[in-house]
């Protein structure tokens, strides 16, 4: 379900009385009085909309980690927590397979300007905080690294190479609900080779989308593949971090089989077996070591 509104008023109430409202999260209820359920991430995101709908300036999120780490401290050992972070690295990291925080929590705190703290219930640790994108914060090139071994890795064709065969094609899995994350394609005579990524758990139902879509084409699928991130605002203003990331990949014998860009991301396809490894090699590289 979606969150239309939040009932601003009967808090309010509450709170003018003395009380502490414990409102439980994941879950809402319709206009028709049905119960719905937020779905993955539900509860992160019940704290951000009831923050933002009673017009909070912050919100705290208390789990079972210190806060948002440089990369995840049992991949890395020397993996660090991220004092301070922009929204727009949070959901970055979020959607390159950071566990911290869904990317639903972290979009609606980008969207209402509420500041995101993430700390440890079990600790006194001050955690990470999430600042506004326009916040002045001196940062390291790269904030942090993640990974997502959930990966599948589709090839699709030859198909018949028209304008409309990737809006067809893509068009068909977002109708789905399926996200596709990296896409590059060969032209192969007349045709075209199509590449894509989907989470692990959309193979099934991409399948079935593609062979509604492209009935002939052949299609492979690869599964024991993992994708590895770097993330980081500083990438904007300094050219050849792409170069760096292959060559430090490269150097600790990592093949990369796709790979993807943003402004502050840099995203590559590897083998799962490999990906501890990336991980490690790419924290050295940027968060080790002089930039």
């Amino acid at each position: 379900a979606k969150i239309q509104s939040v009932n601003r008023d009967i808090l309010q109430a509450h709170v003018a009385r003395g009380e502490i409202p414990v409102i439980a999260g994941f879950q809402g209820v319709t206009q028709e009085g049905r119960f719905t359920s937020l779905g993955r991430g539900g509860s992160d995101t019940s704290a951000v909309a009831i923050a933002a709908g009673i017009g909070a300036r912050d919100c705290v999120i208390y789990t079972d980690v210190d806060g948002v780490f440089t990369a995840d401290p049992r991949v890395c050992q020397k993996a660090r927590i991220i004092r301070r972070i922009r929204h727009e690295e949070m959901l970055e990291m979020a959607s390159q397979g950071s566990k911290v925080l869904h990317i639903r929590s972290v979009h609606l705190a980008a969207k209402w300007g509420i500041r995101l703290f993430v700390k440890n219930t079990f600790s006194q640790d001050e955690g990470t905080e999430m600042i506004s994108d326009s916040e002045a914060i001196e940062g390291e090139l790269v904030t942090g690294v993640a990974h997502s071994g959930d990966e599948a890795w589709f090839s699709v064709g030859p198909v018949p190479h028209t304008r409309s065969t990737l809006a067809d094609m893509f068009g068909a899995l977002a109708s789905a609900g399926i996200n596709v994350d990296i896409v590059n394609q060969e032209i192969r005579g007349n045709g075209l080779l199509v590449h894509f990524t989907v989470a692990g758990t959309d193979v099934a139902q991409a399948r079935h989308v593609i062979q509604r879509v492209s009935p002939a084409a052949d299609m492979h699928v690869n599964q024991d593949v993992a994708k590895v991130s770097i993330v980081g605002v500083g990438m904007r203003v300094h050219a050849g971090v792409a170069a760096r990331m292959f060559r430090a990949l490269a150097n600790a014998g990592v093949e990369i089989r796709l790979v993807t860009t943003s402004e502050i991301k840099v995203a590559c396809l590897v083998d799962r077996s490999v990906l501890n490894t990336a991980v490690q090699a790419l924290h050295k590289e940027f968060l080790e070591s002089p930039v």
